[in-house]
């Protein structure tokens, strides 16, 4: 129950209001609900068919004296990429948070949506790095395909 709704039901026990008001009230509430969540629904939609098919890639390939070879190669959906900053804050532990707050990240403030929509029509490498140092010699690429 969203705090409108509460507040509804509040006025509805001190007699502010009639049953009949207070079921009124609700029903435009709800009504207002499902137009919000039918136009989240459009945009998400909307942003899954501009996305469609294009990816956020990241290549790690490189040798290091203890692991001798290392290759990660990770392809996320664009449009999953976009909304990662809702599943985020919600799966990285109490604890985790905590220990990035002391270091002045806050996790729910991160809005990955406009990194992404900002990558999608980069037409180069988001990052490219090259380390050839001492035993180690890596090479890191993250890109849109």
């Amino acid at each position: 129950m969203n705090s409108e709704q509460q507040k509804v039901l509040e006025m509805l026990e001190k007699g502010t209001i009639n049953a009949e008001e207070a079921t009124r009230l609700l029903d435009c509430l709800e009504e207002n609900n499902e137009k919000e969540r039918t136009a989240e629904s459009g945009r998400v939609q909307q942003n899954a068919k501009r996305m469609k098919g294009k990816k956020l890639r990241v290549e790690v390939n490189g040798s290091t004296e203890e692991s001798k070879e290392i290759h990660v190669n990770v392809s996320v959906p664009l449009v999953l990429a976009r909304y990662a900053d809702n599943i985020i804050a919600n799966c990285v532990p109490a604890s985790a948070n905590d220990e990035l707050s002391k270091q002045g990240i806050d996790l729910r403030q991160l809005n990955i949506s406009q990194i992404i929509d900002t990558f999608e029509d980069l037409d180069e490498d988001i990052v490219n790095v090259d380390l050839d140092q001492d035993e180690t010699c890596m090479k890191v690429r993250v890109y849109v395909q």
